[in-house]
């Protein structure tokens, strides 16, 4: 309804997902800046709002399942409640929540470190994909092996940007015996998904999250995954924000698992 209000797309879609589009990243900054007047009005008559929440995660990943679906169920309820979503390389992010400046960070179980510092929960599991062209014979499948992707010029995020992807992809390699050379000077999924529309080569993600025109992502279903994407968040953080946003996760979940049920 809003975006034939609007007259433009808001969400680029497609089998593998949902991708927001230039217009809809507009809409929602928006929405972000009306929300907050509304918060300054509320606590201007008195009537104190909930404390910001600030999310953190790594855009290379893609967007966490289930997190939007939450912070819209949240918001719904708690509409004075403003969320930042800062999105930033796993590494820069880290620190930061160490120091209070982020309430809460979602990345993979194997990058947490310190771990006695930090309460856990666990998002959702993460899959590997390869990103192929609309051309690329392997478009077509619901699912490839490795072994399919064996003569293939292999492209994937720098260590510095996705330093556990990036160390999980050579290992995998490795333990397949597949001798393939891996590309990994890419900086961005942007950059990363350009190579691939340009049919440079197959790009390998941790998330189908990235679909775009002419590029997409096929499940690599013989990787074995064992690490799981979490939320963590200081054990002294009395943000009552946090508990929402799990309550939240819990709900779409279960409405997730009803409806495939």
């Amino acid at each position: 309804e809003m975006e034939s209000e609007l007259g433009h797309p808001l969400l680029y879609r497609s089998t593998h997902g949902l991708t927001v589009t230039a217009q809809g990243k507009k809409v929602y900054l928006h929405a972000q800046k009306v929300l907050e007047e509304y918060s300054k009005l509320l606590e201007s008559l008195g009537d104190a709002p909930i404390p910001r929440l600030s999310i953190g995660f790594n855009p290379i990943a893609g967007e966490p399942r289930y997190l939007s679906s939450a912070l819209q169920k949240m918001l719904r309820k708690k509409p004075s409640l403003h969320v930042d979503l800062i999105c930033e390389p796993t590494p820069k992010l880290y620190p930061k929540l160490k120091k209070g400046e982020l309430d809460c960070l979602i990345a993979s179980r194997d990058f947490v470190r310190d771990p006695s510092l930090f309460k856990r929960y666990t998002v959702d599991s993460i899959h590997y994909f390869a990103m192929v062209s609309s051309h690329h014979p392997l478009c077509k499948k619901e699912s490839v092996v490795m072994r399919e992707l064996a003569d293939e010029r292999l492209l994937t995020i720098s260590h510095e940007g996705a330093p556990i992807m990036s160390d999980s992809v050579r290992r995998i390699l490795r333990e397949k015996n597949i001798s393939t050379p891996v590309f990994d000077h890419f900086d961005s999924v942007e950059s990363l998904v350009t190579a691939v529309q340009a049919e440079m080569g197959v790009g390998i993600i941790s998330s189908d999250a990235h679909a775009r025109p002419n590029c997409i992502p096929v499940l690599i279903r013989d990787i074995e995954v064992k690490a799981s994407r979490q939320m963590i968040w200081l054990k002294d953080n009395l943000n009552p924000a946090i508990s929402l946003l799990l309550k939240a996760l819990d709900e779409v979940k279960k409405d997730r698992k009803s409806k495939t049920a």
